[in-house]
């Protein structure tokens, strides 16, 4: 388990041995955390944790990205206000020609995201 600088991590949280939380990113109480946290977000509830973050601070233009090969992960996703949700390689594809146009993001995140990508 690696946590990273300025991470919040409420009490009784349960994260998995081999998880990542990100930077300034905070666990709420009894939240059970199974797959990495990206910096800056928020996870609260017990399996499957809900990622709350972005939503939180008034942002839903978001793009969603996961592995869509394993049909539980859209749970993870169950009330939280998206624009739309793509398998990673498809996305990857996709952001690599550009069709997503300028994508606004803290370079601080966008490098702390690659690098929990390439673990």
């Amino acid at each position: 388990m690696q946590i990273d600088d300025r991470a919040v991590i409420g009490g009784l949280a349960a994260i998995h041995q081999f998880v990542r939380v990100g930077r300034l990113a905070m666990l709420g109480g009894t939240a059970g955390v199974m797959q990495d946290v990206p910096p800056f977000c928020m996870v609260q509830g017990s399996p499957p944790a809900t990622l709350r973050g972005l939503n939180r601070i008034g942002i839903d233009d978001v793009i969603a990205v996961d592995d869509l090969t394993d049909g539980a992960k859209y749970r993870n996703l169950l009330g939280a206000r998206i624009s739309d949700y793509f398998d990673k390689t498809d996305f990857y594809a996709r952001f690599a020609r550009a069709e997503f146009g300028k994508v606004d993001i803290p370079q601080e995140a966008f490098i702390a995201a690659l690098k929990m990508d390439g673990d």
